[in-house]
């Protein structure tokens, strides 16, 4: 996996996102996590990421945090469950706290239910 994702990220305009999704949604069915910008967002607003790592980054930082035993197709549906939350809940402006399904879990939502969403605003807003 390592030296075929290397592979494709030597070809020109292939990053992380796109070498993990050959290997996770062709044919090729590996282990690999995508990461998009929406991704991204709810991994840094309920604090697996620090909102210091850039997308590109979070790719080997997130992967690493999966459970080693997870197959092609759990890691599959772990991105699309965290891109569609991203997509239908934690807008980047103005996410839907009041129906966050991991309100619970997550600092951010947190604290822009309690009225203190400036701060953290600017820390995931203003990468």
């Amino acid at each position: 996996m390592p030296e075929a994702r290397a592979w494709l990220q030597a070809l020109p305009g292939v990053g992380p996102k796109t070498s993990a999704a050959v290997m996770s949604f062709s044919s090729l069915r590996r282990p690999a996590l995508p990461v998009d910008s929406h991704h991204h967002r709810v991994a840094v607003r309920t604090g697996l990421i620090p909102p210091s790592v850039a997308v590109g980054p979070s790719h080997t930082v997130l992967e690493a945090r999966l459970p080693p035993e997870w197959t092609a197709q759990q890691i599959y549906d772990h991105h699309e469950v965290m891109m569609l939350h991203g997509q239908r809940v934690c807008f980047y402006r103005n996410p839907a706290c009041e129906r966050c399904v991991l309100l619970d879990l997550c600092p951010e939502g947190q604290k822009r239910m309690a009225g203190g969403a400036s701060a953290g605003q600017k820390s995931v807003e203003g990468q």
